[in-house]
């Protein structure tokens, strides 16, 4: 049975982890309710800090990737 849970676990992780919007994340812990109610405690405390843990990665905004230079910067002299 523990092996069950583990792998219960690991799947709804992995869904976790494939939610590309909060709406998205949302929903699936609306329509995920009865499958977290049947995890022992340990598990469903797992399940909730990946939870969380993705809700944060995906309020933060993404950062904008810099530009390239087209120069480098200038090297500095060392003081030898």
């Amino acid at each position: 049975m523990q092996h069950d849970n583990h792998n219960g676990t690991v799947k709804l992780t992995g869904e976790i982890d494939a939610i590309k919007t909060l709406r998205g994340l949302r929903s699936w812990a609306t329509a995920s309710t009865t499958r977290l109610a049947q995890l022992t405690r340990d598990d469903q405390r797992t399940i909730r800090q990946r939870y969380q843990q993705k809700f944060v990665a995906l309020r933060e905004p993404r950062s904008k990737p810099r530009p390239r230079t087209i120069l480098p910067a200038p090297k500095q002299r060392l003081g030898v």
